[in-house]
């Protein structure tokens, strides 16, 4: 299983190998407009989240990871993903766009954007202006970065995540910035982010457990009043509607901020009823396990 170093060496690798530059040569004003119009105007994640009681479901296409390996083989049907988890009342998508490790692919967002209504999130392994030029051109709503990549001296020097934000807001895209750590969620509450993710998958070990979110909301030493006013989105190991609810309710009775969104990937694409799966996880569950 490949390191974190490692991820991000590929992510050069593949910025370098001029993967995100296959429209370099086009109008980005022409491609993002032409692909708002197919669904209507420009979808803003945050807005979406807000619009959901209770939970957001932000649902991942993403056909294989490190720590999984292959998830699904359905790289032809990404309309129809894309169409079930709407249907089913996601509140955005997110879609992997790495090649190397993930098996993702820019035309998979171009796919899913035009396919719904709905706001889409580019996930990479952001190291690059290049990747942020790339999410508008192919009608993405939001990117995410993730702050580890960045504050332990994996990106190159031209791209702090403080101009990496600048950039994506001066591409009229929302902006995510998750971290797996306490540290880390102090820096990232401190930052001009639309939303706050909190990952619960290590990306150094790929463990994940959903007590990580648990532990970093109660126990930051960040001002909880301050997290209270922000967006919060816990990312991974969801499989259950009660794994949802057993972190909201063990967050209340600890008088935590809690999060208003929720990322899952493996549990709903491993579904053979995807349109169910994301119905169940969104419903609200009063079943405490």
């Amino acid at each position: 299983m490949k390191t974190l170093r490692e991820l991000v060496d590929d992510a050069f690798d593949t910025v370098d190998s001029g993967y995100y530059e296959t429209v370099s040569n086009l109008d980005l004003d022409r491609i993002s407009s032409t692909i708002s119009n197919q669904k209507g105007n420009h979808c803003s994640l945050v807005n979406s989240i807000r619009g959901k009681d209770g939970r957001a479901i932000i649902c991942e296409i993403k056909f294989a990871s490190p720590s999984t390996g292959k998830i699904d083989g359905r790289f032809d049907q990404v309309s129809q993903i894309a169409r079930e988890m709407e249907a089913g009342g996601a509140a955005g998508l997110s879609v992997l766009t790495e090649p190397k490790n993930f098996s993702g692919s820019l035309t998979n967002l171009r796919i899913a954007r035009a396919a719904t209504g709905l706001p889409v999130i580019m996930k990479d392994i952001v190291v690059s202006e290049k990747q942020i030029l790339a999410a508008r051109a192919f009608g993405a709503s939001a990117i995410l970065f993730i702050h580890e990549v960045f504050s332990e001296g994996f990106s190159r020097q031209d791209l702090t995540l403080h101009n990496a934000i600048k950039k994506a807001r001066e591409n009229n895209l929302e902006v995510i910035v998750e971290t797996h750590s306490k540290e880390g969620l102090i820096n990232v509450a401190k930052l001009d982010c639309d939303i706050i993710g909190i990952n619960n998958r290590d990306l150094k070990t790929f463990k994940t457990t959903i007590s990580t979110t648990l532990d970093l909301l109660c126990d930051s030493p960040t001002d909880n009043g301050s997290l209270r006013d922000r967006l919060i989105m816990s990312e991974s190991g969801f499989e259950t509607p009660a794994d949802i609810f057993n972190l909201i309710q063990n967050l209340k009775d600890r008088h935590a901020p809690v999060p208003r969104a929720f990322l899952i990937g493996t549990s709903i694409m491993k579904s053979p009823d995807i349109r169910g799966k994301v119905s169940e996880l969104a419903t609200e569950s009063k079943v405490r396990r």
